[in-house]
């Protein structure tokens, strides 16, 4: 007996991209890249770099399955493999707290120095890894490939859209949304909220794996 395919509904798939691709974790890093920059230099940058991120992630929704399915890797492997990135990088900054103090003197810009352009900045670090997180686009391939060929794009690539735009939305707005007195505050408990949230994908897509894997050899064992 096969075991039973593993899917995710639209809300869930959402929630998985909302975490690993979504604006929470765009506007401060937006808004330290763009700090003493007209808002022209923000506009183009911030779209330029969802460009380059819807991009980034259609090649990877419809090359990066095809590859997985030449190599043979399956469901369970996929599975795996996702839940350990997320939970090993939700994991970081817990661990990070106890990490020694390391003292280090990053390298001053002389005055003079040509500040950064939008394209410098467009592709990295904003499109990569800021928007376009490595897990993120493990999520998204795992997602398609645990809906099957047979499966509609249009909903995955339209949930992909829409948190673009909720990224380039946050981008026009970080620097406004960071002077507010409360909104910084909500954010980092938000972040710590995600970050839990993140484990928890991590470990259900371990599970998920497990059950997949343990699945195909029982029959074999028994």
């Amino acid at each position: 007996m096969s075991p039973e395919p593993i899917s995710f509904s639209l809300g869930q798939v959402f929630t998985f991209m909302f975490v690993t691709l979504g604006p929470i974790k765009v506007i401060a890093p937006f808004a330290g890249m763009t700090r003493g920059r007209d808002g022209a230099f923000a506009r183009q940058l911030a779209l330029r770099g969802a460009f380059i991120s819807a991009v980034a992630l259609l090649v990877a929704a419809t090359i990066g399955v095809r590859i997985l399915s030449k190599w043979g890797v399956g469901p369970a492997a996929l599975l795996l493999t996702v839940g350990v990135v997320l939970f090993m990088v939700a994991l970081r900054p817990v661990i990070a707290q106890y990490d020694p103090p390391s003292v280090s003197e990053a390298p001053s810009r002389a005055a003079d120095a040509e500040p950064p352009s939008v394209r410098s900045l467009a592709f990295s670090p904003l499109a990569f890894p800021t928007i376009v997180t490595p897990y993120g686009i493990a999520v998204v391939i795992l997602v398609l490939k645990l809906r099957g060929p047979d499966a509609a794009m249009l909903p995955i690539l339209g949930l992909l859209g829409l948190i673009l735009a909720l990224d380039f939305v946050a981008m026009l707005g970080a620097r406004a949304i960071l002077r507010l007195p409360v909104l910084p505050s909500l954010l980092l408990i938000i972040g710590t909220v995600m970050g839990v949230l993140q484990v928890a994908l991590g470990v259900l897509a371990m599970l998920g794996g497990i059950r997949l894997f343990l699945g195909t050899i029982g029959p074999a064992t028994g």
